[in-house]
């Protein structure tokens, strides 16, 4: 049992853990089952035979995030008398699976709410899964970023955008013809307007 053992030391006293297992009998050993008697804050979820264990992790998270974080999650500061922040910085998942629970926490957060996301995953299939949940969806990207950027009433500067991703000019004017309109079909439009210069500005969803 070394990896429960390791996992026992990382999570805080007081959490339940869920772990997902493959159905194989020795998952279910007498000295497991000792194991788990004398660790009752976990719970073991045991994957159907021939059923993809990935699977059975979207399901449990789905039902997590539905039962849980779209019900009564606040995200509160540290310090009750500050109440629930507007804006958080960062957000991190040190083990963020697909990413679901990241998209949730943002949608949650609003499209403003949510500086950065960072998640980190050891599965580098699942690993892979999450990058591609988050530019389907757009979040805790400079692409969504700069996205938000042009679709603000007064729309951005291409100096404005480098000042908020850090990317060259150039970059920000191929982004506007390569990933913006030949991917996912933007039409970005400009206008001189004193004193700021040539602002550009997408249409508002």
């Amino acid at each position: 049992m070394p990896t429960v053992n390791e996992i026992e030391l990382w999570v805080p006293a007081g959490k339940a853990v869920h772990a997902i297992l493959d159905n194989y009998a020795a998952h279910k050993h007498t000295k497991v089952r000792a194991w788990l008697d004398r660790h009752p804050r976990w719970t073991f979820h045991f994957v159907p035979t021939s059923c993809s264990w990935l699977n059975a992790v979207e399901g449990f998270f789905a039902k997590l995030a539905k039962r849980r974080l779209n019900r009564g999650v606040t995200l509160d500061s540290q310090e009750p008398t500050t109440g629930k922040k507007e804006r958080l910085a960062s957000v991190l998942d040190f083990a963020c699976g697909s990413g679901s629970l990241l998209l949730n926490v943002r949608k949650r957060m609003g499209p403003h709410g949510i500086g950065r996301i960072y998640g980190q995953e050891k599965n580098i299939t699942t690993y892979n899964l999450a990058r591609m949940n988050m530019l389907l969806h757009g979040d805790g990207t400079k692409q969504a970023q700069v996205i938000a950027m042009l679709r603000r009433k007064q729309g951005a500067t291409v100096a404005q955008i480098v000042e908020a991703t850090g990317w060259r000019p150039h970059t920000v004017r191929g982004m506007f013809a390569g990933a913006l309109k030949k991917t996912l079909g933007l039409e970005v439009t400009s206008e001189k307007v004193e004193p700021r210069g040539r602002v550009y500005k997408l249409p508002p969803v």
